[in-house]
């Protein structure tokens, strides 16, 4: 409830399973499983704020990667919004290393089963702040169920150029 909150929405935008876990390929960062597509698109961009950033920070974290598996682009696995307010970052449209984390939490929980050792996702983020981005993510899983591997990709197009004199 106090997630949900912070987030900006109120009790019932947070699902109860999975559960809400911190995850790092290298940066901790928070998945949130969010109650519907429709939940995570009235989210505000960063949340509450410095109310979410607080919240983070007490579970060792200054991200939250939001996600729904209901998808715009049929192919993709999960709609994911990652609000990062306490790193100066209301929104970010494009979170490799929140991809890699969140299609290991679904491959751990069993949301995405493994094929042949690898579990695949796409990940569709920055919709809503008119940035759209997909990412790829593949998570190697060894014999005993244990992630071993994480590769994440995608393209990247120029959006902007300039150049700075100091």
């Amino acid at each position: 409830e106090r997630l949900g909150t912070a987030l900006g929405g109120n009790g019932s935008t947070v699902k109860k399973e999975p559960t809400a876990q911190v995850v790092t390929t290298a940066l901790p960062q928070l998945m949130v499983p969010v109650a519907s597509f429709e939940t995570l698109q009235s989210l505000p961009s960063g949340g509450t704020g410095g109310g979410l950033a607080s919240f983070l920070r007490e579970f060792g974290t200054d991200c939250a990667m939001c996600y729904t598996m209901e998808t715009v682009d049929p192919n993709a696995t999960a709609h994911c919004r990652m609000f990062a307010p306490g790193l100066g970052v209301p929104e970010d449209p494009a979170t490799g290393s929140a991809a890699g984390a969140l299609a290991s939490y679904l491959v751990w929980h069993g949301i995405v089963p493994p094929h042949d050792g690898v579990g695949r996702g796409l990940v569709e983020q920055g919709l809503e702040i008119r940035r759209p981005s997909r990412i790829h993510a593949e998570i190697a899983v060894g014999n005993g169920g244990e992630i071993t591997e994480v590769l994440v990709g995608g393209q990247a197009v120029t959006i902007i150029t300039g150049e700075v004199t100091l």
